[in-house]
């Protein structure tokens, strides 16, 4: 079994239940947010994880560990 980084999850669950405009307004962030988010390129804060767990079910503890590993890596290179 394929375990998906919370990035993924967000993608997938916009794509099955809503769009990045919407998911965008329900928290209260911009789309170009949004997209940060599924590309990695940017780890949501602790509040926002908060909502985004609240709003599709994805674990804030998924993202906290996302951006330890995220971290990591930085300092390793």
């Amino acid at each position: 079994m394929t375990r998906k980084m919370p990035t993924e999850r967000l993608r997938d669950w916009i794509a099955d239940e809503s769009n990045v405009a919407e998911t965008a307004r329900r928290l209260e962030v911009s789309r170009q947010t949004i997209y940060n988010w599924t590309d990695g390129s940017k780890v949501p804060s602790i509040e926002h994880t908060l909502a985004i767990e609240r709003l599709t079910g994805i674990p804030s503890a998924l993202w906290v560990a996302y951006a330890i590993i995220r971290a990591s890596e930085v300092v390793a290179t």
